[in-house]
């Protein structure tokens, strides 16, 4: 772990104020918009914290063996997005209930329950939901997106297209992956809107 934290620190340049455990079950997909697996630590139980509002996405992964016909099944929750604030010198632990069974993990996969504790044992406030839906709520409040379309009107052709409306056209077209990789998109774009932002404001 000591070997990921002096390589987070060396190539972000950020001054790390905290940390984070995790379980082992879960797997870090991004932190601010920045995808984790890039450092290839996405697997570790401990990441360094910056001071401030933290927008982590994660997945729980877990194998249970099935002794009886020698074969295992493995359980994957959807991602899931985790938003706290980290303090300075914060050393936060992110809690799963007891998993014990097959049918516990898949109940938890669904649910993703999980619980943030500081460093005395308490629970440190935490903003917890499924990437899609998070996504959905900020398309939803999105200037451009407010008004509703009901059935998509493909523009007609020699007609001045209008954005919004090809927008929930292609929205409603696509598949289940596609809109799933487009707010995956949409999460990154914001993050970097923000951090231009706090620049900007500095």
């Amino acid at each position: 772990m000591r070997l990921s934290f002096l390589f987070l620190l060396f190539f972000s340049g950020s001054v790390f104020a905290g940390n984070l455990q995790l379980p082992k079950e879960i797997t870090v997909v991004s932190i601010n918009g920045q995808p984790y697996q890039d450092a290839f630590f996405a697997s570790d139980t401990s990441i360094p914290l910056t001071q401030g509002q933290q927008l982590l996405v994660l997945e729980y992964k877990d194998i249970f063996e099935n002794y009886e016909d020698d074969d295992h099944t493995k359980i994957t929750s959807e991602p899931y997005v985790v938003i706290f604030t980290a303090g300075e010198q914060d050393e936060l632990i992110l809690k799963l209930p007891k998993i014990a069974d097959e049918e516990q993990a898949r109940n938890f996969a669904n649910k993703f329950n999980v619980t943030l504790l500081d460093g005395a044992n308490r629970e440190h406030p935490a903003f917890i939901q499924d990437l899609m839906k998070y996504k959905a709520g900020l398309m939803t409040n999105h200037p451009l997106l407010k008004p509703r379309v009901t059935d998509p009107v493909k523009p007609a052709p020699g007609q001045d297209e209008n954005a919004l409306i090809q927008l929930k056209y292609w929205w409603q077209l696509a598949g289940e992956k596609q809109k799933r990789q487009f707010m995956h998109y949409l999460l990154l774009e914001e993050q970097k809107d923000s951090v231009a932002d706090g620049e900007e404001a500095r």
